[in-house]
C-alpha cells in the first residue's frame, strides 16, 4: 500500500513538473503575432511581444498619467476633431496595444484581432481611421510613466479599448 502511494505521488509530482501550460498567441488585424504567453493570463515578464522576426519580454506595467479614462476621452476626442477623419461610420471597439521601448518611447501600435468577420477585417485594414488613431496615440509619447518596473524586463506594453461610432 505504501508502494502504490509512493508511485502515486511520483507520477503527480512529474506530470506537474513536466508538463506546461501550451502557448497562447495574440493576433493584430492583419493576421501577425503580437504576443505569446503561456498559461491562462498575461503576466509581467512571463509575455513576449514579436518585435522584426523575434520574440521580446514585455512587462504590462506602463501607466497613461491621467489615467485610462482620460487617454480614452483623449483619443475618441481628437479622433472626431482630426481633419482627415472621413466620418464613416465604424461602430466596433477597437482593442490596441502600445509597444514601449526602455526609455518608454512609442515603438508600435498594433490593433488586436478580437474575432473580426473578413468583410469587418477588410474594413479597418483599408480605412484611414486606423492610421489617425496610431498618430494620436503615438502623440501621447512622454505621457506615460512605469508605476513598478520587473527588473528584467526592459520592454512595456499597454493594452487598451475605445468605441467607435
Amino acid at each position: 500500500m505504501i508502494f502504490n502511494i509512493k508511485i502515486v505521488i511520483v507520477v503527480i509530482f512529474a506530470w506537474g513538473c513536466c508538463s506546461s501550460q501550451p502557448e497562447s498567441i495574440i493576433y493584430d488585424i492583419y493576421g501577425e503575432p503580437i504576443i505569446s504567453y503561456n498559461g491562462d493570463s498575461l503576466k509581467s515578464g512571463d509575455a513576449e511581444y514579436y518585435k522584426k522576426g523575434r520574440s521580446v519580454r514585455i512587462g504590462f506595467d506602463v501607466k497613461y498619467v491621467g489615467g485610462v479614462d482620460s487617454l480614452k476621452k483623449h483619443i475618441i476626442e481628437s479622433y472626431y476633431e482630426h481633419s482627415d477623419y472621413n466620418h464613416q461610420e465604424v461602430n466596433t471597439t477597437l482593442f490596441f496595444c502600445v509597444f514601449f521601448d526602455e526609455n518608454l518611447k512609442i515603438e508600435n501600435v498594433r490593433f488586436i484581432d478580437v474575432g473580426f468577420s473578413n468583410q469587418q477585417k477588410a474594413l479597418l485594414q483599408n480605412n484611414l481611421n486606423l492610421k489617425i488613431i496610431t498618430e494620436i496615440i503615438k502623440e501621447t509619447e512622454g505621457e506615460w510613466h512605469i508605476k513598478s518596473k520587473d527588473q528584467f524586463v526592459n520592454n512595456q506594453v499597454f493594452l487598451g479599448s475605445i468605441k467607435l461610432m
